[in-house]
């Protein structure tokens, strides 16, 4: 029950249903979301040295920071209603980032 109305709450306010500005909260989480993620993987690629990367004996434990933030933002896509918006920003900030180099 609990879990049931923490996923609903959080539906609302990825989907902009919350909003009371009555502007189009969906297109604009999907594009700070997307924005947040091209930010976080630009900084992570920046920081990142070539080594092994360490593998825990629990397939539920992860290790690596990166790959952390990376479920985290996974679990977060999943109540995204308008990801066909997010797909647009994110695939516009990965064109930029490939060209700039």
């Amino acid at each position: 029950m609990f879990a049931a109305s923490m996923r609903s709450v959080l539906e609302d306010v990825c989907n902009g249903s919350t909003l009371s500005d009555g502007g189009d909260g969906r297109s604009r989480i999907a594009e700070l979301l997307a924005k947040h993620l091209d930010v976080r993987f630009k900084d992570a690629k920046a920081h990142t040295t070539p080594s092994v990367s360490s593998v825990a004996a629990d397939a539920n434990v992860v290790t690596n920071p990166s790959e952390a933030f990376q479920n985290d933002a996974m679990a977060l896509f999943n109540h995204v209603h308008s990801k066909d918006v997010f797909e647009a920003f994110y695939k516009c900030d990965l064109a930029k980032q490939l060209l700039t180099g």
